[in-house]
């Protein structure tokens, strides 16, 4: 991970290194996962839907990017809410838990802190399924739900009276988890775009 993310410091993603860059990241992320697997527990139904959700969410929440343009230099991605870098990590909820400097100039750091906040709300969504009642797919959606809305949320995709963004939220995680667990990737820099537009950068 440490040559990966050497290579990827300060990267941009752009038309001219968009395919290197992607399989970089996608190694990037398949290496985290296995790392934050291995040292924790996992029951069949985890270790079936782990890897495709930290790819998942990383695509979600920054479509897999780190760093981008900013007034001309390259910064890190930060959301109008405070969550910083590939994963999104919110910088207030998780202050004094992970170093900000490192989640935000540190793409292994960000993308290991966010690959182990994933597997402790995994993990918590296997217990407020049952354990081994729970189906990977809905560990899914309800681990992403969590690291989303917080612990209380897991149940949140489950609900009709969800509110509109939240579903339309809930709704563009769950297309891309399938993408993921289908063995499809997808275009970074649309994705980007898109991104950019709505969060208003």
């Amino acid at each position: 991970m440490i040559s990966i993310g050497r290579e990827l410091r300060g990267v941009v993603v752009d038309a001219q290194n968009a395919d290197s860059y992607s399989k970089k990241l996608n190694r990037l992320l398949e290496l985290s996962a296995q790392r934050e697997a291995r040292s924790h527990w996992a029951d069949a139904a985890q270790g079936q839907v782990y890897p495709d959700l930290v790819r998942a969410v990383a695509w979600q929440e920054s479509c897999w990017r780190q760093f981008v343009i900013r007034h001309n230099k390259t910064w890190y991605l930060e959301s109008k809410s405070g969550d910083v870098g590939l994963m999104q990590i919110n910088k207030y909820v998780w202050r004094g838990l992970y170093n900000l400097p490192r989640l935000k100039w540190d793409i292994v750091y960000n993308v290991t802190s966010g690959a182990a906040i994933l597997m402790r709300m995994l993990e918590g969504a296997v217990r407020h399924a049952s354990g081994a009642n729970a189906k990977p797919d809905e560990l899914a959606r309800s681990t992403y739900c969590a690291y989303n809305g917080g612990p209380d949320a897991y149940d949140r995709w489950r609900h009709a009276d969800e509110p509109a963004l939240a579903r339309t939220i809930d709704a563009a995680f769950w297309a891309k988890f399938r993408t993921i667990a289908q063995g499809h990737s997808f275009d970074i820099l649309s994705c980007a775009a898109q991104w950019d537009q709505a969060h208003g950068q």
